[in-house]
């Protein structure tokens, strides 16, 4: 009876597997996506490096990109592919409780903070991945791993508020499921734990997990991330944590009711952001250019601040909820180099019900399989904006962009 919910995975995030099993599997879902034609994988995968594969067992996963390790687009079906595998394996779970579960209860998982804006680094694919869980969660540090150093309100915001636009609860609540109640490499004053609480519970979090509330025995964590000393009694970040959870059941009423109502969007695809993603992988897995990258990443978080200077709450637009982009007077298109025909499809309709597009340059000049049509934007949009170029202007000619 005091059952809440399932977690399905404790901060889910797959490597790629290159053992014989996957590649055979990978083969499987390659047949799948192309219909079995050979032809299509030796004119997509060939497109930079010409393949005349004449047999499906000779198709192996890359090692990455470049004159030996295979194409952009061998690349890019590998990452999907992987995040395929993780997906698959959170839908095979949650499947099992569902069938086990009469009370029918929510399934979720808490997936680390930065993956919700960054997937592409643990090979999570979010629009996907929220088709697995019916309300989403994360783990969420204060200051445990350095977040301090490196992380400005804003960008500490934006990474509670990308779980809200995927959950799939009704009100797009999300849980807070783990975060130290103690010290790591730093202590958390006062302050910064006010500071996390209230950001989370701003961005539509109705629960915060504290882990743990002891410290551990023997393991690499002794002593670290807990409420107790060491003799057992409570510690004065204890009472901290006790007095802001009274602060929060007194007030849970208006908390658990209340949701953000954005009236603007940021395009963030998750496929086009693994078309982008792949373009920039140099030399093998893990491996990427940081500088043309970097810039992606960049420009969608200023499209997220240019709202947040206004005091405009936002949602990010991705494959699961882009057909709800009428809700919104505007949306933004951040350094957007792919594009496929369906999402043209509906920005076009979007504009053509009356609303507002804003897209930063470079945009749409490749389509969905990273191939260039020979002007931007591509799939008619050139009409939409009135605007079309055949040239891409590089940052150190074009005017000054200030992030």
């Amino acid at each position: 009876p005091a059952t809440a919910g399932w977690m399905v995975w404790n901060e889910p995030g797959l490597s790629p597997c290159y053992c014989k099993a996957t590649a055979a599997r990978f083969r499987a879902w390659l047949k799948e996506k192309y219909m079995d034609s050979l032809d299509e994988i030796n004119r997509l995968w060939g497109s930079e490096f010409p393949l005349e594969y004449d047999d499906w067992e000779q198709v192996l996963p890359p090692a990455g990109v470049g004159f030996r390790d295979g194409g952009l687009n061998a690349w890019r079906d590998w990452q999907e592919f992987t995040e395929f595998r993780m997906t698959d394996s959170l839908l095979a779970v949650n499947s099992i409780i569902k069938a086990n579960d009469p009370q029918r209860h929510p399934a979720t998982a808490n997936i680390c903070v930065n993956h919700g804006v960054e997937g592409h680094l643990a090979f999570i694919r979010m629009s996907e991945v929220c088709k697995a869980l019916d309300i989403m969660g994360y783990s969420y540090y204060t200051v445990a791993h350095g977040e301090c150093k490196s992380l400005t309100p804003f960008l500490k915001a934006m990474q509670v508020d990308s779980f809200r636009w995927y959950s799939r609860e009704k009100h797009r609540r999300t849980l807070v499921l783990e975060t130290e109640a103690g010290p790591n490499l730093y202590m958390i004053t006062e302050a910064q734990r006010r500071l996390n609480n209230w950001l989370a519970v701003g961005h539509n979090a109705k629960s915060i997990v504290c882990w743990n509330y002891r410290s551990r025995i023997s393991d690499n964590q002794v002593g670290n991330f807990n409420l107790m000393a060491w003799d057992g009694s409570p510690t004065r970040r204890a009472k901290h944590h006790a007095g802001m959870a009274k602060v929060f059941n007194r007030h849970a009423c208006l908390i658990n009711n209340c949701f953000p109502k954005p009236e603007a969007a940021v395009l963030v695809a998750d496929g086009l952001t693994r078309l982008a993603f792949a373009t920039h992988v140099s030399a093998g897995p893990g491996y990427w250019n940081h500088a043309e990258m970097d810039q992606v990443f960049k420009s969608r978080k200023g499209a997220f601040k240019l709202l947040w200077d206004m005091n405009i709450a936002a949602d990010g637009l991705a494959e699961h909820n882009l057909n709800d982009i009428g809700k919104y007077a505007v949306v933004l298109l951040p350094m957007i180099e792919n594009m496929t025909p369906e999402i043209a499809d509906i920005l076009r309709k979007y504009v053509a019900g009356g609303g507002t597009l804003v897209a930063e340059s470079p945009f749409a000049f490749k389509d969905e399989n990273n191939f260039l049509i020979g002007h931007a934007p591509i799939y008619g949009l050139d009409k939409v904006f009135g605007a079309r170029t055949r040239d891409r202007e590089g940052r150190e000619s074009a005017p000054d962009v200030v992030y």
